[in-house]
Protein backbone atom coordinates (compact mmCIF):
# COMPACT_ATOMS: atom_id res chain seq x y z
CA UNK A 1 0.00 0.00 0.00
CA UNK A 2 3.12 2.03 0.82
CA UNK A 3 3.85 2.51 -3.16
CA UNK A 4 0.15 3.05 -4.04
CA UNK A 5 -0.09 6.08 -1.72
CA UNK A 6 3.69 7.15 -3.00
CA UNK A 7 2.27 7.04 -6.74
CA UNK A 8 -0.79 9.29 -5.82
CA UNK A 9 1.28 11.46 -4.49
CA UNK A 10 3.83 11.47 -7.46
CA UNK A 11 1.46 11.21 -10.46
CA UNK A 12 -1.97 13.18 -9.03
CA UNK A 13 -0.30 15.96 -7.27
CA UNK A 14 -2.10 15.10 -3.85
CA UNK A 15 -0.78 15.74 -0.09
CA UNK A 16 0.15 12.54 1.69
CA UNK A 17 -2.22 13.09 3.90
CA UNK A 18 -5.28 12.68 0.92
CA UNK A 19 -3.57 10.57 -1.06
CA UNK A 20 -3.76 8.33 2.25
CA UNK A 21 -7.40 9.10 3.52
CA UNK A 22 -7.73 8.20 -0.60
CA UNK A 23 -6.63 4.86 -0.51
CA UNK A 24 -7.60 3.97 2.99
CA UNK A 25 -4.38 3.86 4.80
CA UNK A 26 -3.32 5.49 7.95
CA UNK A 27 -0.92 7.78 7.51
CA UNK A 28 1.24 6.13 10.71
CA UNK A 29 1.79 2.81 8.15
CA UNK A 30 3.06 5.27 5.35
CA UNK A 31 5.67 6.73 7.25
CA UNK A 32 6.55 3.81 9.47
CA UNK A 33 9.98 2.26 7.81
CA UNK A 34 9.68 -1.12 6.62
CA UNK A 35 11.48 -3.57 8.51
CA UNK A 36 10.93 -6.69 6.29
CA UNK A 37 14.04 -8.29 5.62
CA UNK A 38 13.96 -7.69 1.25
CA UNK A 39 15.83 -11.46 1.30
CA UNK A 40 18.10 -10.66 -1.77
CA UNK A 41 19.80 -14.07 -1.76
CA UNK A 42 16.34 -15.84 -2.43
CA UNK A 43 15.27 -13.58 -4.76
CA UNK A 44 18.36 -14.37 -7.21
CA UNK A 45 18.61 -17.81 -6.68
CA UNK A 46 14.77 -18.23 -7.55
CA UNK A 47 15.89 -16.15 -10.60
CA UNK A 48 18.67 -18.58 -11.51
CA UNK A 49 16.22 -21.46 -11.10
CA UNK A 50 13.66 -19.75 -13.57
CA UNK A 51 15.96 -18.96 -16.33
CA UNK A 52 16.92 -21.96 -16.55
CA UNK A 53 13.79 -23.77 -16.43
CA UNK A 54 11.29 -21.72 -17.75
CA UNK A 55 8.08 -23.72 -17.25
CA UNK A 56 8.51 -23.96 -13.56
CA UNK A 57 5.89 -22.25 -11.44
CA UNK A 58 6.11 -20.59 -7.97
CA UNK A 59 5.29 -24.10 -6.52
CA UNK A 60 8.66 -26.53 -8.12
CA UNK A 61 10.75 -23.98 -7.67
CA UNK A 62 9.80 -24.08 -3.85
CA UNK A 63 10.89 -27.93 -3.82
CA UNK A 64 13.92 -26.89 -5.85
CA UNK A 65 15.10 -24.82 -3.11
CA UNK A 66 13.95 -26.96 -0.24
CA UNK A 67 16.25 -29.69 -2.00
CA UNK A 68 19.06 -26.90 -2.02
CA UNK A 69 18.46 -26.38 1.96
CA UNK A 70 16.38 -23.45 1.98
CA UNK A 71 14.42 -23.06 4.75
CA UNK A 72 11.11 -21.31 3.39
CA UNK A 73 7.62 -21.79 3.48
CA UNK A 74 5.46 -21.98 -0.07
CA UNK A 75 3.68 -18.97 0.85
CA UNK A 76 6.68 -17.14 0.89
CA UNK A 77 8.31 -18.27 -2.29
CA UNK A 78 4.70 -17.61 -4.10
CA UNK A 79 4.58 -14.09 -2.64
CA UNK A 80 8.22 -13.29 -3.99
CA UNK A 81 7.48 -14.73 -7.06
CA UNK A 82 3.72 -12.59 -7.29
CA UNK A 83 5.90 -9.67 -6.45
CA UNK A 84 9.00 -9.89 -9.00
CA UNK A 85 6.98 -11.21 -11.78
CA UNK A 86 9.24 -14.19 -12.01
CA UNK A 87 7.10 -16.28 -14.06
CA UNK A 88 5.19 -13.79 -16.50
CA UNK A 89 7.23 -15.48 -19.51
CA UNK A 90 4.23 -16.55 -21.91
CA UNK A 91 4.61 -19.45 -23.38
CA UNK A 92 4.03 -19.27 -27.44
CA UNK A 93 2.65 -22.97 -27.22
CA UNK A 94 -0.30 -21.48 -25.45
CA UNK A 95 -3.56 -21.86 -27.23
CA UNK A 96 -5.79 -19.56 -25.28
CA UNK A 97 -3.84 -16.22 -26.94
CA UNK A 98 -5.92 -17.22 -30.49
CA UNK A 99 -5.10 -19.59 -32.53
CA UNK A 100 -4.33 -18.74 -36.51
CA UNK A 101 -6.48 -20.22 -39.76
CA UNK A 102 -5.38 -20.63 -43.20
CA UNK A 103 -3.37 -17.03 -44.33
CA UNK A 104 -2.38 -16.79 -40.52
CA UNK A 105 -6.43 -15.79 -40.03
CA UNK A 106 -7.47 -15.82 -36.24
CA UNK A 107 -9.75 -18.48 -36.08
CA UNK A 108 -12.82 -15.44 -35.50
CA UNK A 109 -11.82 -13.81 -38.72
CA UNK A 110 -12.17 -17.10 -40.86
CA UNK A 111 -15.39 -17.51 -39.15
CA UNK A 112 -16.81 -14.56 -41.28
CA UNK A 113 -15.62 -15.87 -44.21
CA UNK A 114 -17.72 -18.82 -43.81
CA UNK A 115 -20.59 -18.61 -46.86
CA UNK A 116 -23.23 -19.33 -44.18
CA UNK A 117 -22.21 -15.97 -42.82
CA UNK A 118 -23.97 -13.65 -45.60
CA UNK A 119 -27.02 -15.50 -45.41
CA UNK A 120 -27.18 -14.76 -41.19
CA UNK A 121 -26.31 -11.24 -41.51
CA UNK A 122 -28.94 -10.86 -44.83
CA UNK A 123 -31.73 -8.57 -44.32
CA UNK A 124 -34.16 -10.28 -41.36
CA UNK A 125 -37.66 -8.88 -43.07
CA UNK A 126 -37.47 -11.07 -45.88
Amino acid sequence: MKKVVAYVVSSHGYSERRACQVTRQHRSTQRKPSTRDPRIELRQRMHEIVATRIRYGYRRVHVMLKREGWEIGRHVVYRLYREDRTGSVIDPGDKSLGETGPAGQTAASAQDDHPSAGALSANPSQ
